[in-house]
C-alpha cells in the first residue's frame, strides 16, 4: 500500500499516526493504491466506506446482475461514501481515487479540479488531473467528485481507490466492478464477470438501476445523459 531526532516533533508524529496523511496520498502510492503507514498492513475485510457509481448508465438483468455503462467524453459525479454500517464505518479521513483502464491499468479520464474550500485535491501523481486524494485528516461522510470518461476506443474501465479511518485502520488497493463503454469494444478477460449483485462494494440505489441501456439506432448502446 518515515524516524524524529527532536523530542519537539515527536508529538507531531503522534497526531500524524491518529489522522494519517492528512494532507493526501504520497506518490507512492499512486501505483499501488496502498497508503504508506509504517508498518501497517491494510485491512482484509470489506470497506464499509462505498464509491457511488450511481450517476453512470445502470442496468439489472433478471437475476439482479448489475451492467454499468459510462459515454465517452461525457461528464459524471462519484461519490464516495461512509455507510455507517459496522465498524469504522462513521467517517473516513482519507482517501485515492483513479479510473484505469481494465486491461493494463493505465489511468483514464479527468478529475475536475475541487471549488474552493473542498476536502480533497488533485494528486501529485504523474498525472494529476488523473487522481483525487483528500486534502485534509477530517472526518468525510461523503464527497462528490466530478470526472469526465476518456475519448472512445477505451474500452473498459473500473475506479481503484484506498480509505483510510485512522492511520493504522485502511482498506488498499479496492477495484469497483468494470465499466463498459457505451458503444466499444468491451473485452473483459473470460475469469472476470462484468456482472456482480447489487451487494458488491459499489453503492448504487435500485431506483438509480434502469433496465435497459437505449439504441442509438445503429445497433449499438447509447448513453443516457
Amino acid at each position: 500500500m518515515k524516524v524524529l531526532v527532536l523530542a519537539i516533533l515527536l508529538s507531531v508524529a503522534a497526531v500524524h499516526r491518529v489522522s494519517g496523511r492528512s494532507g493526501g496520498a504520497p506518490l507512492e502510492a499512486c501505483v499501488t493504491l496502498t497508503p504508506q503507514h509504517g508498518g501497517n498492513l491494510p485491512q482484509m475485510t470489506p470497506s464499509p466506506h462505498v464509491v457511488d457509481l450511481s450517476d453512470f448508465n445502470i442496468t439489472k438483468d433478471e437475476d439482479g446482475n448489475l451492467t454499468i455503462y459510462y459515454t465517452p467524453d461525457t461528464m459524471y459525479a462519484i461519490t464516495l461514501v461512509a455507510t455507517g454500517e459496522g465498524m469504522f464505518s462513521d467517517v473516513f479521513r482519507g482517501f485515492l481515487l483513479q479510473g484505469r483502464t481494465y486491461a493494463d491499468d493505465t489511468v483514464v479520464g479527468t478529475f475536475m479540479a475541487p471549488p474552493l474550500g473542498a476536502l480533497y485535491r488533485l494528486s501529485s501523481c504523474a498525472r494529476s488531473d488523473g487522481s483525487v486524494t483528500h486534502n485534509s485528516g477530517v472526518g468525510k461522510e461523503n464527497i462528490t467528485i466530478y470526472w469526465m470518461s476518456p475519448s472512445s476506443g477505451t474500452g473498459p474501465i473500473y475506479f481503484g481507490h484506498a480509505f483510510v479511518w485512522r492511520f493504522s485502520t485502511f482498506w488498499a488497493d479496492i477495484s469497483t466492478m468494470p465499466l463498459l463503454e457505451v458503444g466499444g469494444d468491451n473485452q473483459i478477460p473470460d475469469d472476470d464477470n462484468n456482472q456482480i449483485p447489487d451487494d458488491d462494494n459499489n453503492q448504487i440505489p435500485d431506483d438509480d438501476i434502469n433496465n435497459q441501456i437505449p439504441d442509438n439506432g445503429n445497433g449499438s448502446a447509447a448513453g443516457q445523459r
